[in-house]
């Protein structure tokens, strides 16, 4: 039996996953009970593993199916080297270059298909999970914006918050996650994202179902 890869560790998944389908949601209050509301328009996630568990493919759909953007990994060494990003068209939007600098170290380079510099950062990982993110924006070549993102996990290494600020300390996106429901491989399979900056409710329920070899 396969161990589970680092990709796979990198989702926080439990056993021989096979894909991912994660469907967004506005959570409605029933009896007490945070439940599927409206669907939202856009953000649906699918993400293949081949048997080795690493990740083949992302792909992002709106709530009626249609794909918005695919983003396929070329790995190097049992890592990944290369992401491209591809509209629902075929036609290659974004190329992410990696280089590892240790194996916990990674940096990036995001080049549109013109080769025009997106962004580029630094990536810390920590128990197999993201820990630390550092990255600039640019447009023309010139740097628009500097950021730095921590995230936090319980016990389990599940995500509990995600945190990212500018270069002057500015909190520009805070979110935190609750999980609801596991099935028997303790991944989970219903999840809330709040919005910690500025409401005490949830702004999406995650509804996620897995598949396993």
């Amino acid at each position: 039996m396969a161990l589970p890869s680092f990709a796979q560790l990198q989702h926080g998944l439990h056993g021989r996953v096979k894909s991912t389908r994660e469907h967004s949601y506005r959570p409605k209050l029933i009896n007490d009970q945070w439940e599927n509301g409206a669907a939202h328009t856009e953000g649906n996630q699918l993400f293949l593993f081949d048997e080795e568990g690493k990740y083949t493919e992302m792909v992002v759909t709106d709530s009626l199916g249609t794909i918005i953007m695919k983003l396929v990994p070329s790995y190097k060494n049992n890592k990944i080297g290369t992401e491209k990003i591809y509209d629902r068209d075929g036609k290659l939007l974004q190329t992410i270059t990696m280089t590892w600098l240790s194996p916990t170290i990674v940096e990036s380079v995001n080049k549109d298909a013109d080769g025009k510099k997106i962004n580029e950062g630094k990536t810390t990982y920590r128990n197999n999970r993201v820990q630390h993110v550092s990255y600039r924006v640019y447009k023309d070549n010139i740097v628009t914006g500097e950021f730095s993102a921590v995230l936090t996990y319980n016990t389990d290494n599940q995500l509990l918050s995600h945190k990212t600020t500018d270069s002057k300390g500015v909190i520009t996106s805070f979110k935190e996650y609750r999980y609801l429901a596991f099935d028997r491989s303790n991944n989970w399979t219903k999840m809330l994202v709040y919005d910690a900056k500025s409401d005490k409710n949830p702004e999406t329920i995650v509804i996620r179902q897995l598949d396993y070899y």
